[in-house]
């Protein structure tokens, strides 16, 4: 299974997700159409790996797993899209958004690494029109870095080793979200464009692919 064929195929319609429920549930969708032979589930509970843990998008074909996470971060906007007007609210807190998609990867690799499951690929997504995602910090490099620099998303960051917040990063910010994220691999971020009307705030999407531990 290839997600990025299931993606090429879903933002050919030119669609604009109202939710990130929406989005999940037109992508599970297209890999339906895409491989009838797989079984999907939503928010997947791998109860042998973390009973705390909810997987997006699952699907299995015979023994092995697919895993995909996603997310959808809107800034206050709308669309015309044929006869329908989409309204998307302002998510803001990017810091936390960046955070959470890199959590995202964490998760997937221990998803990957638990023997009970075979997980042969894994993704993570993020679709956004907030330009803050992609966008470099003017910060980054500096003497005093963002408070989220270890997070950041730009074109070209690397994620590797431990995340951690820089020191001045505010307990609002923070907030369940206090532990470094420790990764594995290394990802390095790229972003394409999506544009799905001819007005209203560019979209782009990032795919993070994080590897399987093939069977066990």
């Amino acid at each position: 299974m290839e997600i990025q064929s299931a993606l090429d195929r879903l933002l050919a319609e030119k669609r604009v997700f109202v939710s990130e429920a929406d989005f999940q549930f037109a992508l599970a969708w297209k890999i339906q159409e895409l491989h009838p032979e797989a079984t999907l589930r939503l928010e997947c509970i791998p109860w042998e790996c973390d009973p705390g843990m909810q997987v997006d998008i699952v699907a299995f074909i015979g023994r092995r797993m697919f895993a995909i996470e996603l997310k959808y971060k809107t800034r206050a906007s709308s669309y015309r899209v044929g006869h329908e007007e989409v309204r998307l609210k302002g998510h803001g807190a990017q810091a936390t958004g960046r955070y959470d998609f890199v959590l995202d990867l964490r998760r997937l690799e221990r998803l990957a690494d638990c023997r009970a499951y075979q997980v042969e690929r894994a993704w993570a997504v993020l679709l956004t029109n907030d330009s803050g995602y992609w966008r470099r910090s003017s910060r980054s490099g500096t003497d005093s870095p963002p408070v989220d620099d270890e997070f950041r998303l730009h074109e070209g960051a690397e994620l590797v080793g431990v995340r951690r917040w820089k020191p001045g990063a505010g307990p609002g910010t923070t907030a369940g979200r206090q532990q470094p994220l420790e990764l594995r691999g290394s990802y390095c971020i790229a972003w394409r464009d999506y544009q799905p009307t001819a007005e209203g705030k560019p979209f782009r999407y990032a795919v993070v692919e994080v590897g399987g531990a093939g069977p066990h």
